[in-house]
C-alpha cells in the first residue's frame, strides 16, 4: 500500500468514527502531508474538506496571523465595520485545511504553534 493510499485510508476512518460524537477529552490531532510536487496533497484535502461534517479549507499563501483568527471588513450596504470569524474559528470542532503551509509567512507560523499548544483562540 502506497503512502497516498494509507493517508486517505487514515483520513476516512477520523472523519467516519468523529463524525457525531461527543468527545469528553479533545485529541490532539495535527497531519502534515509533505511529498513531491505532484503527488495529489491538495487534493486529497480537497476530498477530506468535501466529506468531514465540518472543514474550512484555506492556502498559505494568502494566509496571515489576523485572516486566520479574524479579520475586519467594512459592510458595502451599511458602511460600518464588522468582526468576521477566520478560518480557525470557522474550523472549530471540525478540521481546518491550509495548503501550502510553506508559503505562510513566519510570524504567522510562530502564531499558529502558539494556538495549537494553548488549544484556543
Amino acid at each position: 500500500m502506497n503512502i497516498i493510499a494509507w493517508l486517505y485510508e487514515c483520513m476516512c476512518i477520523w472523519v467516519i468514527c468523529s463524525a457525531g460524537q461527543k468527545h469528553k477529552v479533545r485529541g490532539d490531532i495535527n497531519v502534515l502531508i509533505c511529498g513531491d510536487p505532484g503527488t495529489a496533497k491538495s487534493q486529497f484535502l480537497k476530498y477530506v474538506e468535501k466529506i468531514a461534517p465540518r472543514a474550512v479549507f484555506t492556502t498559505g499563501q494568502g494566509a496571515s496571523a489576523v485572516g486566520l483568527t479574524a479579520y475586519v471588513k467594512r459592510s458595502p450596504a451599511t458602511r460600518e465595520w464588522t468582526l468576521e470569524a477566520g478560518a480557525l474559528v470557522l474550523a472549530d470542532q471540525g478540521v481546518c485545511l491550509i495548503d501550502e503551509f510553506d508559503k505562510v509567512h513566519t510570524h504567522t507560523h510562530t502564531l499558529l504553534v502558539t494556538l495549537w499548544d494553548l488549544k484556543f483562540i
